[in-house]
């Protein structure tokens, strides 16, 4: 869960802040096979077993679609609200 939440907030920094196409491309290629090397490495290591793996990609991924864009900045229909 902490590799992807890390890896994951690596990815949406680069599509936020590097313009060049190819190389935001190949920097999210190159940290999406970090997570799921981090995520075969539990599994073989008997550390975890594949279910509780694919359950910890999960919850990142559901904490993400849940927040805001970006913390400091309000919505557009808080803005008259007072």
């Amino acid at each position: 869960m902490a590799a992807m939440a890390f890896f994951g907030l690596f990815i949406w920094l680069t599509w936020r802040y590097v313009r060049d196409r190819r190389a935001r491309v190949g920097l999210t290629a190159f940290l999406c096979v970090m997570i799921a090397a981090v995520g075969f490495s539990r599994v073989y290591l008997g550390v975890h077993y594949a279910s509780d793996v694919l359950g910890g990609f999960a919850r990142p991924l559901s904490g993400w679609r849940s927040t805001p864009r970006w913390p400091g900045r309000r919505s557009p229909r808080w803005r008259n609200a007072g």
